[in-house]
Parts: C-alpha cells; sequence; structure tokens
C-alpha cells in the first residue's frame, strides 16, 4: 500500500514540476489508476501540500464559473469604458473578463509559490490582478490623455515589477503595494510631454502638475490655447519655481508643429527640388516665433496689441505707416508713436521678453 501510495506521490509531483500545479481530477485518476482506496486520497493531498503543491479545482477553467470575488470592486463598468475609449482592447478585455477574481487567501498562499519561481502562480499572480492594471490606466488616460493601449502595457510591466520585488514578510498586502509599482512605471514610460522628447522622472513628475493646473485653467488672457501670464504664474506658484522655468515646462507639453501642416499651407517651402532644408527650418522657426509672439502681445490692451500688429506687417505681413494706422483709429500720428512706444517698452519686461529670447 505504501509503494502504491508514493507511486501516486511521484507522479503527481512530476506534473506538478512540469505544470506548475495539479488538479484534483488528475489526482483521483491516479488514485484509480494504481487502485488505491479513496481513504487514501486524503492523506496523499495532505502530503501534497505540506510540501507546497498547488492542488487546483478544474472549475478554474470552467468559463461559467466566476468565483466569488473578493477585489470588493465593480469591474464591469471600468471594461466598458475601456472598449468605448479603445476598440482594439475589446479582445484583451474579454480574455480579463473572463478570469477568476481574486479568491480569499488566495495571493497570500500563491505568494510564496510565485517568489520561487513556480510559473502557475506567477501567471495565476499577475493575471488576477490585471483589473487592477485596467482600472489605473483607464485612471492615468482620464487625467493626462496618455494613449490606453500604452498606458496597460506601462501598467503590466509595472504589475510583474512588484511580483519579483514583492518580499514575503511585508506588512503591507500586494493588493496595497502593487498599484504603487503600476503607477510608477506608467509615469516613468509615459509622459504628457511632447513623445519625441525624452525627459528624466523628476521632470516627468513636475510636467504632471502642470498638465494638471493646465487644463483647469482658464482666464481673460487665455485664447485659443495660448500660454498665458497667468498660467506662467500659477504654474511656478505649484511647483515653486521661476515663472521662466514654469514657462519652459508649459512648452513642454505644447504639440510640436506640424510639417504637413506647413506643408499644405506653402508647398514650395518643401518642393524646391533638394535646395530646401534650411529654408524649410527657417520656416518652421518663423512659425513658431509668430506664434510667440501673438502669446505675448496677447497680454497687452487690445489698442497696444492692435497697433503692434499693424504696424509690424503681424496680421498680413504688411506693416503700416503712423499715418495709416492713426487713419484707422482716427487718432494723429503722434499719439500712434506713443502708444507703439508704450506697447515696445511693455514688451521689454522680463516676463514677456523672456518668451523670445532664444530668438534674439
Amino acid at each position: 500500500m505504501d509503494f502504491l501510495k508514493q507511486a501516486v506521490i511521484e507522479k503527481v509531483f512530476s506534473e506538478y514540476v512540469e505544470k506548475g500545479y495539479v488538479t484534483e481530477d488528475s489526482i483521483l485518476d491516479l488514485v484509480g489508476e494504481y487502485d488505491l482506496p479513496l481513504t487514501e486520497i486524503s492523506r496523499v493531498c495532505e502530503y501534497l501540500v505540506s510540501k507546497g503543491v498547488i492542488i487546483r479545482d478544474d472549475t478554474v477553467d470552467d468559463a461559467n464559473s466566476t468565483g466569488t470575488d473578493y477585489s470588493q470592486s465593480d469591474y464591469s463598468k471600468t471594461f466598458d469604458d475601456v472598449v468605448t475609449v479603445d476598440e482594439s482592447l475589446i479582445s484583451f478585455i474579454d480574455y480579463i473578463r473572463d478570469i477568476q477574481p481574486p479568491q480569499w487567501r488566495e495571493a497570500q498562499y500563491l505568494l510564496p509559490k510565485a517568489k520561487n519561481g513556480n510559473p502557475y502562480a506567477k501567471q495565476r499572480m499577475v493575471e488576477m490582478y490585471l483589473r487592477v492594471v485596467i482600472r489605473i490606466a483607464l485612471s492615468f488616460h482620464k487625467k493626462y490623455g496618455f494613449p490606453l493601449a500604452d498606458t496597460i502595457q506601462a501598467g503590466c510591466m509595472g504589475l510583474v515589477i512588484a511580483l519579483d520585488k514583492y518580499e514575503a514578510g511585508r506588512q503591507d498586502k500586494f493588493l496595497t503595494y502593487a498599484p504603487w509599482w503600476i503607477r510608477q512605471v506608467i509615469a516613468r514610460e509615459l509622459s504628457v510631454g511632447n513623445p519625441m522628447l525624452y525627459f528624466p522622472v523628476h521632470v516627468c513628475d513636475s510636467l504632471l502638475v502642470v498638465y494638471k493646473v493646465e487644463i483647469n485653467h482658464y482666464c481673460d488672457q487665455c485664447k485659443d490655447g495660448r500660454i498665458c501670464t497667468a498660467l506662467v504664474s500659477e504654474v511656478a506658484d505649484k511647483l515653486d519655481c521661476p515663472e521662466d522655468e514654469a514657462l519652459q515646462l508649459i512648452q513642454y507639453i505644447e504639440p510640436f508643429e506640424s510639417i504637413k501642416q506647413l506643408a499644405d499651407e506653402n508647398e514650395s517651402v518643401f518642393y524646391d527640388y533638394g535646395a530646401f532644408g534650411s529654408e524649410m527650418f527657417d520656416h518652421i522657426a518663423y512659425s513658431e516665433l509668430r506664434s510667440l509672439i501673438a502669446d505675448v502681445i496677447g497680454t497687452l490692451k487690445v489698442r497696444e496689441k492692435e497697433v503692434l500688429q499693424y504696424r509690424f506687417g503681424l496680421l498680413d505681413n504688411e506693416p503700416l505707416t503712423l499715418e495709416q494706422v492713426g487713419n484707422i483709429y482716427g487718432l494723429t500720428r503722434e499719439r500712434v508713436r506713443q502708444i507703439e512706444a508704450k506697447a515696445i517698452k511693455k514688451m521689454r519686461h522680463p516676463s514677456r521678453s523672456t518668451v523670445l529670447k532664444d530668438f534674439y
């Protein structure tokens, strides 16, 4: 009898080493194959569990079995929201819907096995917390506009890192430890700034703050999404940094100038038979300069702004004389000159001139 029981145990161990787990049905089949009495089943199972073997209930893979959800969260709406945002994730979300939620004390039981390299335990730990990744990724998408698929991918990386770094003796549970790593990796891998630029971690953290301030900011100086001095001041206060640094951070999250748009506006710049290189970059720089000038003079009084626009041809590239501007407003040449001088003096103030210093 002991010989037969030992043979069953060895067979079960072989399956466990191969798969990382054994099923109740496979144990029953082996017991029947070796003609062990049914009374020996409990003894065999007790011995296997004492040796750290994971005995999995076959109903886990049953598509109609949802188990008991101890996560205490309703993820149905979260899954629906993800599919609404990105239809390409439908199959992935359907896969996660079918994963049995964490069961009572399951993570506590699986963690030591996963840390010891058990493939089933690692896979199960990752899969049953994918729903947490989805929830956090969707939150980042809504707050910062991150691409949802990329955010989920970064979150999955964070979950795997959390499992690798988690120490079994920690006071906090894995469910509270993993989200920290998920958020950290998302914040590091993705950025609210231009995706073509690399930002150090500390800059990424600042950009998240800037983005939240910008999307909630509006004042009389704001127009067409242009950077206003009030926004710069608010960001500087929030980050406790100089205004020129705040302005630079705001510019980091501004979209790049679209070359396609420039080409549509002026095809000759891009199709001059190979001699367009320097001219193209000059055109881009000029376009950026005009945009910045528009931002800066937008902070002046309406009359001062319009006088500068007419005098320097900022509206249609045709500068007007003092007399022509005076005729528009019914003012003398001298009065127009005074308004222009006052506006230029304001433009030289550091709060405005620093915006244009790169073009001096």
